[in-house]
């Protein structure tokens, strides 16, 4: 069975995150792990046994209500100490959590500490598809998927994650996006996206070309004028050399679009 690992910190945010986790499962039939971090209050003070039973009780009361609102899903809680970070990726390598789900705040909010630029490192550091959550309506629907893309030769090992996401939800539009650098030569760019689509049948996509001084900037605001409910990235690391396969655009993209970003390194789909 599907485990995914929702990790929590209480907010608007990880309930957006958590409410979104709740509705894939209920697709999928994956289980829910819901994970809570204990932090100290301040530097150098003590996690006390109280703080820790306050942790646990906010966390299974968080339990207990997903599970009347979904009741045949499987649903445990975990609560941890330490740096979140390492926390949240041990745990979601030990689980072997094929997803792994975060709240973050849209940019130019009060970033907290929690799950803001905290999503953005654990999309670089991630072995494993992240899906970051800033907010959702409650009749979130996906209708309309980005994935955007440089539709080189590698983009081919992205294809399992793609229909795995189009598999979820087949009725959306897909719109299969490359950001061109300004004033440079786009080259065959809309043949390899037409080529794509072919190989991979998906009649129903549209190819989109954008130029963009940044590939993030170009996904966002493509993601803005088009209303997108979802935008997908795969990702090779920082030692790749394709502009939008890079890390940093997924962790920029997660950081600052508004619909719920899901990035996945390639390794986790091929």
């Amino acid at each position: 069975m599907n485990n995914f690992l929702v990790a929590t910190d209480f907010s608007a945010e990880a309930g957006h995150a958590l409410h979104l986790a709740q509705r894939i499962a209920q697709r999928t039939g994956a289980a829910l792990t819901l994970l809570h971090v204990a932090v100290p209050s301040g530097p150098g003070a003590p996690i006390t046994a109280e703080n820790l039973a306050a942790a646990r009780e906010k966390l299974h009361a968080l339990r207990e209500r997903t599970q009347a609102a979904a009741p045949g899903l499987v649903i445990k809680t975990i609560v941890e100490t330490g740096e979140p970070d390492e926390c949240i990726l041990a745990v979601a390598n030990h689980l072997r959590a094929s997803l792994l789900l975060l709240g973050t705040q849209a940019a130019g909010a009060f970033r907290r500490l929690a799950f803001s630029s905290r999503a953005e490192r654990l999309v670089r550091f991630s072995s494993r598809p992240v899906l970051t959550v800033k907010v959702i309506a409650a009749d979130y629907a996906v209708r309309r998927i980005i994935f955007a893309a440089d539709f080189s030769p590698e983009t081919e090992r992205a294809a399992p994650g793609l229909a795995y996401v189009l598999a979820l939800y087949p009725d959306a539009v897909l719109h299969l996006l490359f950001v061109a650098a300004p004033g440079k030569n786009r080259g065959d760019v809309q043949e390899r996206i037409a080529a794509f689509s072919r190989r991979h049948h998906l009649p129903r996509a549209t190819a989109a070309v954008v130029e963009a001084s940044s590939p993030a900037l170009g996904i966002c605001r493509f993601a803005e004028r088009t209303a997108a409910d979802l935008v997908v990235l795969a990702t090779r690391g920082r030692t790749g050399l394709g502009r939008l396969t890079h890390s940093s655009v997924a962790e920029q993209v997660a950081g600052r679009a508004l619909p719920p970003v899901l990035t996945f390194p390639f390794a986790a789909v091929g």
